[in-house]
């Protein structure tokens, strides 16, 4: 897999450089999806992320900072006419942990078959941590209707506390993206006592298990912090990765 690196020196905006796009449905702005309880904690919600369906169908999904219990989960929303309203279709729940799915969520369209599962189906990943943010762990979702229902599939990595401090075994901010038949979740990962941070990848043939851990960004100086993977398939076929940078000299 080739790339081009780019550091981004603020946070990435996350853009799809993807296939031409489908004629509008509509001219609109300022469309608000969601709003938190005033009850909720500061700040409400956030991270939030989407995939689009065949047909033009968006799913979009946060981080939720509700009141617990019950424990936190990722809310999954449907849009039909290109973004202008969105229904509640259903959440993604901690199958497994009992901590919740706290931070960084993603979504997937799978548009290849992967193990047992087939085209179409859309895979969840992100960050399940709880309440006392005392370990993390990247755990894989599935749901095979549409984002009606979810399933859990696998877990891939574990790490310390969530607090995003050099020397603190974290793993954050995972993405997902296919290739050859395979699938590759990228992550950062502040378990090496090398590194403040550094970007990595573990790669799936079938969803469940998960192979060694690569290294695919880190810098001399222990204080960066590279983070926050984005990649993108071009139009030559080659591949283009960006990713924030923060942390380290100026």
């Amino acid at each position: 897999m080739k790339f081009s690196f780019f550091v981004l020196l603020t946070a990435v905006l996350e853009t799809a450089l993807a296939a031409p796009a489908i004629a509008p449905f509509s001219t609109f702005s300022d469309v608000t999806i969601f709003t938190p309880g005033a009850n909720w904690t500061d700040p409400g919600v956030l991270y939030a992320r989407s995939v689009e369906l065949p047909g033009g169908v968006l799913l979009a999904t946060w981080e939720n900072y509700s009141p617990q219990p019950p424990l936190v989960y990722y809310p999954i929303f449907k849009s039909t006419d290109g973004g202008e309203s969105w229904k509640h279709i259903s959440n993604i729940t901690d199958q497994i942990n009992g901590w919740g799915l706290r931070y960084q969520p993603f979504l997937y369209l799978l548009t290849e078959k992967i193990g047992k599962y087939p085209a179409g189906t859309i895979i969840a990943t992100g960050v399940s941590i709880p309440a006392d943010l005392s370990e993390t762990q990247i755990d894989v979702y599935a749901s095979l209707d549409s984002g009606y229902s979810w399933e859990y599939v696998s877990t891939v990595a574990n790490g310390g506390a969530a607090v995003p401090d050099n020397g603190v075994p974290a793993i954050w901010e995972p993405f997902l993206l296919t290739y050859k038949g395979q699938i590759v979740l990228y992550y950062s990962d502040q378990r090496d006592p090398l590194y403040g941070q550094k970007l990595v990848h573990t790669v799936s043939s079938d969803l469940l298990t998960w192979g060694d851990l690569v290294d695919d960004v880190h810098y001399s100086t222990y204080t960066a912090r590279p983070g926050m993977t984005t990649i993108t398939q071009l139009p030559n076929n080659q591949y283009i990765m960006t990713y924030e940078y923060g942390g380290g000299p100026p």
